[in-house]
């Protein structure tokens, strides 16, 4: 049946080019699954999860059920830092959508990465430079302070600027 896992591999790179998830046939799967890792307090493996499912409504649905202060508040952190930085690198993708969520979940992200950590030591200061130019493409959208987003947005910057050192 590898006929079968390539056509399924296919499936998910369609699901991932176009983002909808709806039609993804092992969305619904990966949603159960995270719904049970969440359940049981698991948010490593949730957001492993979600994460593998590269469809980014995925992810921030999983956000939206893991409320940040419920996983940033916890000693030690549940989650590692590799799933921090992947985190990271996924929320600042179409920031459009979901802002003020995917702005509060990169500002603990940013508190909660560790520079030193050799795990994501070389692919930290890129990672990023990369979300910070995402917010920066942004900025015009973000800056006008009618937006719902405007002072996460601000903050965001603030915190990924100061990080950068």
């Amino acid at each position: 049946s590898s006929s079968s896992s390539k056509s399924d591999a296919g499936a998910n790179v369609t699901a991932r080019n176009n983002d909808e998830s709806a039609d993804h046939p092992s969305s619904s799967n990966a949603e159960a699954q995270i719904d049970y890792w969440i359940s049981r307090k698991d948010y490593e493996n949730a957001f492993l999860s979600a994460l593998h499912s590269q469809v980014s409504s995925v992810v921030v649905s999983t956000c939206r059920k893991c409320e940040s202060i419920d996983v940033f508040r916890q000693s030690p952190l549940p989650l590692s830092q590799k799933v921090l930085l992947s985190l990271f690198h996924t929320l600042s993708s179409d920031l459009a959508v979901d802002s003020v969520l995917k702005f509060t979940w990169i500002k603990n992200i940013v508190f909660s990465l560790n520079k030193d950590d050799q795990s994501i030591a070389l692919h930290l200061p890129r990672v990023v430079e990369n979300v910070r130019q995402c917010l920066l493409q942004n900025a015009d959208m973000f800056q006008n302070p009618s937006h719902p987003a405007h002072d996460e947005y601000k903050v965001c910057l603030l915190v990924i600027n100061s990080f950068r050192g």
